[in-house]
């Protein structure tokens, strides 16, 4: 499952995260096992664990919609890949794959324990009265995503709990639904893969428009117009810097598919 969030001003895409996540159910308690063998005898979820937490170079093999090209990616956020623990009764954790790799170390499994509780709400306030970027218009997009947070009339700075700055703000676990929808709509989860006038990850940019290239063209090649939509919504607000949606597409046009959740937030017009 790739979770995406995209800032939409003024008709544009200013900002763009995503995150790489795999879903593991837990047993009848909150906790889940990576030492199950397959019949060759390997350990796939170890191994899964490995490429989500480190990002070796890859490609795209048969059976897989994962263009054929190699990619070498940086995890700058330690969240471009991560894990959502499904638990009982209908709930779920979630955790980059940095942290569940160090919590596992050694072990056979990892508990809601490792992630409980997330002190992330129990650091200090901070404030924050210039935005961290410079462009045109930035003082008012700076406004418009901090807006809940302006103490009026006391204080005329947004005041930030948690220590988290929207979107470019970093978070990397959330002990619940509740916490991760939070976090996820204040787009403080994942890797920064676009930024207007502001460094971001190249290589995962790339990566997700060469993704959406190989869908569009699997969707094409099947005439199916509900996934073809979704690739059009996905590119109906240009880059900020005017990249359009361009990448490589070459995939196995016989393999799977991969789930995509896009989210936008769009904060209007300028004046």
């Amino acid at each position: 499952m790739i979770f995406i969030t995209s800032v939409i001003y003024n008709n544009r895409k200013y900002f763009e995260k995503l995150t790489i996540t795999q879903f593991k159910r837990s047993t009848k308690r909150p906790e889940w096992y990576f030492n199950k063998k397959d019949k060759n005898g390997k350990y796939p979820d170890k191994e899964q664990l490995y490429l989500l937490a480190r990002f070796p170079t890859f490609k795209g093999i048969g059976g897989s919609i994962i263009p054929m090209k190699e990619y070498s990616l940086s995890n700058y956020s330690n969240c471009l890949g991560s894990y959502g623990l499904l638990y009982k009764p209908g709930d779920f954790a979630f955790a980059s794959a940095k942290i569940v790799e160090v919590f596992l170390g050694n072990s056979k499994n990892i508990s809601i324990e490792h992630i409980l509780p997330s002190t992330d709400f129990y650091e200090p306030l901070m404030f924050c009265p210039h935005p961290p970027f410079h462009f045109r218009d930035a003082e008012e997009l700076w406004y418009k995503l901090c807006r809940h947070y302006f103490r009026k009339p006391f204080f005329p700075y947004p005041i930030f709990q948690n220590n988290f700055l929207p979107v470019i703000g970093n978070s990397s676990r959330s002990c619940n639904v509740h916490e991760f929808t939070e976090k996820y709509l204040r787009a403080l989860i994942g890797e920064l893969t676009f930024a207007y006038e502001f460094s971001y990850n190249q290589p995962a940019f790339q990566f997700l428009q060469d993704l959406m290239m190989a869908i569009r063209k699997k969707a094409q090649r099947e005439r199916n117009d509900k996934i073809q939509n979704f690739v059009n919504s996905f590119y109906q607000h240009a880059y900020g810097e005017g990249q359009g949606g361009e990448g490589f597409g070459e995939f196995d046009y016989e393999g799977g598919g991969i789930g995509i959740i896009h989210t936008v937030i769009n904060l209007g017009e300028g004046e």
